[in-house]
């Protein structure tokens, strides 16, 4: 079976999506990582939400090395948006974090999703 590709480049204002991993047969893809305009991908099905501006400037050109302080004000502030929806920093993937491809813990309904990924438009 042949997987479609979809890119997300061209989110605009605060709209971001969730990718929680599936087996869709869909791949979807951002340029992640600020200036090193890295090609990230996850094969999934995704669910906007909305990235507010604090958050992306907070980890514009980010490249790991994310603290404990950075995940606290990105939960802090996450939430604040998206009340239907429950988003943390997956502090156990905190390494695999850069800009616009963030790990994340959903709830949904209270069903918990994990190794899903937050991303929006590159600061590139």
């Amino acid at each position: 079976m042949n997987k479609i590709q979809i890119k997300l480049w061209n989110f605009e204002n605060k709209l971001g999506a969730i990718i929680m991993p599936r087996k869709t047969g869909i791949i979807y893809g951002n340029q992640t990582g600020g200036y090193n305009c890295m090609q990230s991908e996850m094969e999934g099905i995704i669910i906007p939400v909305i990235v507010p501006l604090e958050i992306q400037e907070r980890f514009i050109n980010y490249m790991g090395n994310i603290t404990i302080e950075d995940m606290d004000f990105f939960n802090r502030n996450i939430q604040d948006k998206n009340d239907n929806i429950e988003i943390k920093f997956d502090s156990k993937r905190k390494d695999k974090g850069i800009e616009a491809w963030l790990p994340i813990i959903i709830r949904i309904d209270h069903q918990m999703f994990k190794n899903c990924i937050l991303t929006w438009e590159n600061s590139d």
